[in-house]
């Protein structure tokens, strides 16, 4: 069975791994650049892959705008202060937010690769 990683997982995941550095008094943030996400998204795949499970990532435009209507209670548009256009968690969610709405419905497989702290240091920690 082939297992579909979404844009609106992928951010989820991200946003909360930031916003648990930001608890722990680092440089977490509401906000993750689409260029971030497609890295991320395509190791998560990889490793996915290298562990014998069928993975695609959904990653287009299409995909990409959907999320701003499909979650708009959750997500906005955004262009960070370098000029990149990501992905910023509305003030008004929160981390259990996330996780209920997107992270819960993901098999346990999935969830422990998008979680690896090697793969979220990698492309989060230096440029979200």
């Amino acid at each position: 069975m082939c297992m579909y990683i979404g844009i609106e997982d992928l951010a989820a995941n991200a946003l909360i791994w930031l916003l648990q550095m930001k608890q722990q008094q680092t440089d977490g943030q509401r906000f993750v650049r689409f260029s971030t996400l497609l890295d991320y998204g395509m190791a998560v795949v990889k490793k996915l892959k290298k562990n014998g499970e069928e993975a695609t990532l959904i990653y287009s435009r299409d995909a990409n705008s959907l999320l701003f209507s499909d979650y708009s209670d959750f997500f906005e548009e955004a262009i960070d202060e370098a000029g990149w256009s990501g992905i910023r968690l509305r003030e008004s969610k929160t981390m259990d937010d996330l996780w209920r709405k997107f992270i819960a419905p993901i098999p346990v497989k999935v969830q422990e690769i998008m979680s690896d702290e090697r793969i979220l240091v990698k492309f989060l920690r230096k440029a979200a």
